[in-house]
């Protein structure tokens, strides 16, 4: 069988991208990564390690081989995967996030971002419940006061299995009631 310089040149390049993701991700159960974000990903990786060696050999006169390809595309995209773990990704978000362009904290669902960051503070709370009541608190504020949180009482908490308590002071028995 007759393999094509092509494909090998293909495969030297593609491969050194594929294990770089498999890096970035190694804490990620790689079945359950949709295919086309494996792909994509390799190939940025890929593209990410190929880069310096084309610039490297456009520059110098280096003699082309599959070896010297492999081996320095490898470095540099395991080394672009490190950093881009590390510091790239948080980098990104943050900087994205201070010009207002993405909101995309990778910080858990928005109860988790409200117990766990004592910069945001929720002042309006509605409950649907599945019998058709709904209950609603229209200001938590009224019911933070420093005596209250020194005995352990909070407008909003959640128990020791995470359902949410809150302090509700209007009520409807149905959605077509008024408000109690």
């Amino acid at each position: 069988m007759n393999v094509s310089a092509d494909l090998i040149d293909v495969l030297v390049v593609l491969a050194p991208g594929y294990l770089a993701f498999c890096i970035y991700r190694i804490d990620s159960d790689l079945t359950r990564i949709r295919t086309l974000d494996a792909i994509y990903e390799s190939l940025i990786f890929s593209v990410v390690g190929y880069l310096p060696y084309r610039t490297i050999s456009a520059v110098t006169d280096w003699e082309r081989s599959e070896f010297l390809v492999f081996v320095c595309s490898l470095v540099t995209a395991v080394v672009g995967a490190l950093v881009w773990r590390l510091w790239g990704r948080r980098l990104l978000h943050w900087s994205l996030r201070q010009v207002g362009v993405t909101n995309e904290d990778n910080r858990g669902d928005v109860w988790q971002n409200i117990f766990n960051n004592p910069d945001v503070y929720v002042t309006q709370i509605t409950a649907y419940l599945k019998s058709g009541e709904v209950l609603q608190c229209d200001d938590t504020r009224q019911y933070d006061r420093v005596e209250w949180r020194q005995k352990g009482i909070f407008p909003y908490y959640t128990d020791k299995d995470g359902r949410l308590t809150f302090v509700a002071n209007l009520r409807k028995s149905s959605p077509d009631t008024d408000w109690e």
